[in-house]
């Protein structure tokens, strides 16, 4: 009876590590893959499975969902089988991919019955940090990282203390210190993106390739195959901003002690301020340039310690030992130019999200503090340091300085045109600012406080004075930065040092977003923002265009990276507004629209001559809790019309009303004369030409004209006058 007690136990503790000791495949590669919005990209991944045909010494079990697309709309199993996709009678008890049991249920059905020597986990989709993986649309909910870390930790696999040979997301911003804190008892390498993934994803049909040809092959090896083929086929689809790295798991520990102990180090406002500092200043993945307060707030832990020991060198022996677990801890990461401070892991710290405070504590309630992580970490970023910063509402205060530039003895004179002409604004309290921003706004002519917001720059002279203030000063010289020769609306600006491989400076450039619509009024109309970069030489190129966010609830990055085709039209946007009331809304150029001929390399980025009208310059003065305050130069900067015409408002009362307009327009000329009238889009194209008769109101249907900024000519003999509308 003794004996078969025995081997009754030994066949159970067989079985139970039936997965390590099964010889029949190398490798088990699972994939998790939920459809939504981007079925076709996941379609095009599964081919290059395919692709790589021969599957001797390889399982790819596959579960997919989470899409309204036909045959997507429920969890379905599929095996890839030499070159080809074999549909399995499996289906899970969860009817969509939004559920951990769901997760569980596809490990525990995936291992038992394609058991192999090692196991490779992979969740494809829309990735989300801090807030999770994987949005489906029949439900309209995304996995947090607690819903995939049970879904992972429930499963036979895990329970019976296996590890996967490499766990992964191939999906945007998921290399996230936090997430593989969560994650670290699961596998042995981990490998996801610190920025946003591009619509191809990774490379797949190489690394089935090798996991079905090498045999020894560990994750860590797979893992480098992987980052190398990613970084390969993004220089081939010419797509950007791609990080890709390998972590090892288990080197996650050592480097969450480390940031804990300096963590711990900054335990008052002075230090806190240093880290606020080095975080705005510091390589952050998906910024949301529209709407701040959604952006990811994930920054590089390495760009960020080193921009903090800038500000606090006494720290430094806590920081290189961050630094050192870092580097342990990553074993391979490459990164394109676009983003060359990435050291392969990021951690939440919010920043942009100061901009709303009810936004912030919802991520840090219902994402942050749920993760399963470092107590002390948690506690720092969501206590002390969004506390601090959230408590400064006081923006930066800044003073117009009216002589700048001038020399003592023309400061009694009246500038001549041999004399440059400056707008300038003096601080006290510089070392607050994050960044000091130079707006440029057009008069629109009888609209009280009303202006065309035409973007951003940054000031081209800076002088500390020995009192400790500091001027910021702009040099107006007509012109303005351009695209294809429009007044370019610079939603977002920022400067770069970037350090080389010791840590000194190797070079700095300024990134640029410049928002746009894509084929407006077409089907395929879509919101675009377009990265340039240039240096102090103004040596510049096209980084990438990029769509904004989405989503009704759930606000998740587009893998979507946009290459402009022949017949293409980008619109440009602008913004309008009120400096009385501080409101603002954006309007569609009609003039200024960029007909595509060949693809990106027609966008022509330059410095081009602004057109006849009354312009201001101001300041945008934002600090590192990210207030922001708007000064503006009274000085107004003229550009006069070379046309010799007569002006019609000498003579007659012109009276344009409601501008801005929504279905129509009233004019009335108090004048018994007849008035020639012209509408102009901003291109300059006539769309209403009729005669009007004076001291009469003249109605003008506007409802069928699409929003934006339009031009009514009037015209009475040798006298002529224009007033920009706006259309709502």
């Amino acid at each position: 009876m003794k004996n078969i007690i025995t081997h009754l136990v030994l066949i159970g503790l067989f079985l139970s590590s039936a997965y390590l000791h099964a010889q029949d495949k190398e490798w088990t590669l699972l994939v998790y893959m939920v459809g939504s919005d981007i079925v076709d990209d996941g379609i095009a991944d599964l081919n290059e499975m395919k692709a790589a045909g021969s599957t001797e010494n390889i399982n790819i079990v596959a579960m997919l969902g989470g899409s309204k697309r036909e045959g997507w709309q429920t969890p379905t199993t599929s095996t890839l089988e030499n070159g080809e996709e074999i549909s399995q009678s499996f289906v899970p008890s969860i009817p969509n991919m939004s559920n951990s049991g769901n997760i569980t249920e596809f490990l525990n059905w995936g291992i038992a019955n394609y058991p192999a020597k090692k196991y490779m986990l992979i969740f494809y989709n829309h990735g989300g940090d801090i807030r999770g993986f994987g949005v489906d649309e029949t439900t309209g909910k995304i996995n947090s990282v607690t819903d995939i870390q049970q879904g992972i930790a429930n499963s036979d696999f895990i329970k019976n203390n296996n590890k996967f040979e490499l766990l992964g997301f191939d999906a945007c911003l998921m290399a996230t210190f936090e997430v593989q804190s969560a994650f670290r008892n699961f596998g042995k390498y981990y490998i996801a993106s610190e920025e946003t993934e591009p619509y191809h994803a990774w490379n797949w049909t190489p690394v089935i390739t090798a996991m079905n040809a090498q045999i020894g092959l560990d994750g860590k090896d797979l893992g480098r195959l992987i980052v190398d083929t990613y970084l390969q086929q993004s220089a081939a689809e010419k797509t950007e901003h791609v990080t890709l790295s390998v972590v090892d798991l288990s080197k996650i520990t050592a480097l969450e002690t480390a940031l804990e102990q300096l963590l711990s180090k900054l335990d008052d406002d002075l230090y806190l301020e240093s880290f606020l500092k080095a975080r705005g200043r510091s390589e952050e993945y998906h910024k949301v340039i529209s709407t701040p307060e959604y952006s990811d707030d994930m920054v590089d832990i390495g760009d960020l310690v080193k921009h903090l020991q800038d500000q606090e060198p006494g720290l430094e022996p806590d920081i290189a030992n961050v630094l050192a677990k870092l580097k342990d801890a990553v074993v391979y990461e490459k990164s394109d130019k676009t983003r060359p401070q990435a050291t392969g892991i990021s951690m939440y710290v919010p920043f942009n999200v100061f901009s709303d405070e009810d936004e912030t504590y919802y991520v840090i309630d219902e994402n942050y503090t749920k993760i399963d992580f470092s107590s002390t970490i948690k506690n720092f970023i969501a206590q002390n340091y969004t506390e601090f910063g959230l408590a400064d509402q006081t923006p930066v205060s800044g003073s117009i300085v009216g002589n700048f530039g001038l020399k003592p003895r023309q400061e009694l004179e009246n500038r001549g045109p041999g004399n440059d002409v400056y707008s300038a604004i003096n601080v006290a309290d510089a070392d607050d600012l994050d960044q000091v921003q130079v707006v440029l706004l057009e008069e629109l002519e009888n609209i009280p406080n009303e202006y065309i917001l035409l973007g951003s720059s940054y000031p081209d002279t800076t002088v500390q004075h020995e009192n400790g203030t500091t001027t910021f000063a702009y040099k107006w010289d007509n012109q303005w930065l351009s695209l294809n020769g429009f007044p370019a609306y610079v939603a977002d600006i920022h400067h770069y040092e970037v350090d080389d491989e010791n840590g000194d400076f190797d070079y700095a450039f300024t990134r640029i977003h410049i928002p746009a619509i894509l084929n407006p009024g077409t089907d395929e109309e879509k919101e675009i923002m377009m990265s340039f970069v240039f240096d102090d030489d103004f040596n510049h190129e096209l980084e990438g265009i990029l769509r904004e966010p989405y989503g009704d609830e759930i606000m998740i990055p587009s893998k979507e990276r946009i290459d402009l085709l022949p017949n293409d039209r980008v619109q440009l946007i602008y913004e309008i507004f009120d400096t009385q009331t501080n409101e603002a809304f954006f309007v569609p150029n009609e003039q200024a629209i960029i007909d595509i001929q060949s693809g990106n390399e027609d966008l022509i980025l330059d410095h081009t001559d602004l057109e006849p009208g009354n312009y201001h310059l101001g300041f945008v003065l934002m600090d590192h809790a990210q207030n922001d305050t708007i000064i503006y130069d009274p000085q107004v900067h003229q550009i006069q019309s070379t046309v010799d015409t007569k002006n019609l408002e000498d003579m007659v009362e012109i009276n344009l009303t409601p501008n801005p307009a929504t279905d129509m327009l009233r004019i009335f000329l108090n004048t018994p004369g007849k008035v020639q009238l012209q509408l102009f889009n901003s291109m300059g194209q006539p769309l209403i030409k009729r005669e009007i008769q004076g001291n009469t109101a003249t109605a003008i249907q506007l409802d069928q004209l699409p929003a934006g900024v339009y031009s009514v000519h009037l015209q009475m003999g040798d006298h002529a006058a224009t007033r920009k509308i706006i259309k709502l």
